[in-house]
């Protein structure tokens, strides 16, 4: 389904149909295990679970699957079911079950099988493009590398003053948000400061429509970036997705299923894909203006409009 970007003034709303097939509890349940049971050998395959306790507790505590019993429990799941979201999920975790038992794969056929999108040959003409862009944006004749540095460094959002210009900046995306869809009643979010993390921010969906975003202080943000992270990992981003997904889907349709989100699947692309146009989406036009106000108004000066021109023509190079 095409849907057109919302305009001031129009609210996006999503037809969900009656006549979606639901899979039976038996199915969706031994596909929560699964996942569960795959995160037992990768921290990072469980992204957010906030499923029956009383399944968490028996993977916790029972004993380890090994890889080889984690892709024939894939493999019998795949056989009992249609095409679908359900199955390309189950085929993800089929896929990094196998590398996990050692079956030889490619880098493509491995990210296929993941994410079910195949990756492609990026032409360096579109390099060459970025960098000339970025040439004609950046001050300076040093090296197109340290231009952009030294850019991006030249004002950074003080450590000390990070929590209340975050909190600020939630607040206003959320309401912005709110304009565009319904989020659901009694959905929040808690924002700590962590250090000695490999990430930059993240969003841990805790369940009961609440998130807990950590963002690592040991990196710092100019302006831009920090308006970025916070609408991918807050509102419109991963906060208003979750939290729409668990009063629409799990809530309303009783889809248990959808109380697990796991790294190596389309689930994941979809998710991440969302958050980064989502950022995009409040940072053009009149909601991009109104949250750089409220960094301006903070005490913190600097230019929306170049500053997302530099950052859109370094995108390729990401």
């Amino acid at each position: 389904m095409a849907v057109r970007a919302p305009t001031a003034g129009h609210r996006l709303t999503v037809p969900w149909r009656d006549s979606v097939r639901r899979v039976s509890e038996s199915t969706a349940q031994r596909y929560l295990e699964l996942g569960l049971q795959l995160g037992r050998h990768d921290d990072g395959v469980v992204d957010a679970y906030f499923g029956p306790a009383e399944l968490a507790a028996a993977v916790r505590d029972g004993p380890l699957a090994e890889p080889a019993e984690l892709v024939a429990m894939a493999e019998a799941l795949l056989d009992e079911l249609d095409d679908g979201w359900l199955r390309d999920q189950v085929m993800g975790l089929r896929t990094f079950a196998g590398v996990l038992a050692g079956e030889s794969v490619s880098y493509a056929d491995e990210v296929e099988g993941c994410f079910g999108v195949r990756p492609t040959y990026t032409d360096e003409s579109v390099f060459t493009a970025a960098h000339e862009a970025l040439d004609e944006l950046l001050p300076g004749t040093e090296p197109l590398a340290e231009r952009l540095q030294r850019w991006r460094g030249s004002v950074v959002v003080p450590n000390e003053r990070l929590e209340a210009v975050m909190t600020a900046v939630i607040e206003a995306a959320r309401a912005e948000t709110g304009e565009l869809v319904d989020l659901p009643a009694g959905e929040g979010i808690v924002l700590e400061l962590v250090r000695d993390q490999p990430w930059i921010a993240y969003n841990d969906y805790l369940g009961d429509l609440r998130g807990r975003i950590s963002v690592n202080v040991d990196i710092p943000n100019s302006p831009i970036e920090l308006l970025h992270l916070t609408l991918h990992e807050t509102y419109p981003g991963h906060q208003a997705e979750r939290s729409c997904k668990e009063e629409l889907l799990v809530r309303g349709r009783g889809l248990v299923e959808e109380t697990i989100v796991l790294s190596p699947t389309p689930q994941s692309l979809v998710s991440e894909g969302i958050a980064e146009l989502a950022a995009d989406l409040l940072l053009e036009g009149e909601s991009g203006e109104a949250l750089a106000t409220v960094l301006h108004d903070m005490g913190i000066e600097f230019d929306l409009a170049r500053a997302f021109a530099v950052e859109r023509a370094a995108q390729p190079c990401r």
